[in-house]
């Protein structure tokens, strides 16, 4: 039995967040921007604000946005002294 690869994970700076939905936009350091849910939302964030950082959990195989597919399946606060892993 093979186990299923691990989604890959992003820095990001958050650019838009609808309090009403959940759903915004965050900018990787590189500039890419990642649409996400707000099914994606972490169940111990309550709100986001513009520049705060966060770490975007993406599908498996997922490199870029893709507008026919979700590819952000989880948004989470990205801690003081994290590093990417």
């Amino acid at each position: 039995m093979s186990a299923e690869p691990s989604p890959t994970s992003l820095q990001a700076t958050v650019e838009q967040y609808d309090p009403h939905t959940g759903c915004g936009t965050a900018v990787t350091d590189a500039g890419v921007r990642w649409k996400y849910p707000g099914v994606a939302l972490a169940p111990s964030i309550r709100q986001l604000r513009g520049g705060q950082r966060v770490v975007l959990h993406l599908a498996p195989d997922m490199t870029k946005p893709s507008p026919n597919q979700p590819t952000v399946i989880s948004v989470t606060l990205l801690s003081v002294g994290a590093r990417e892993g």
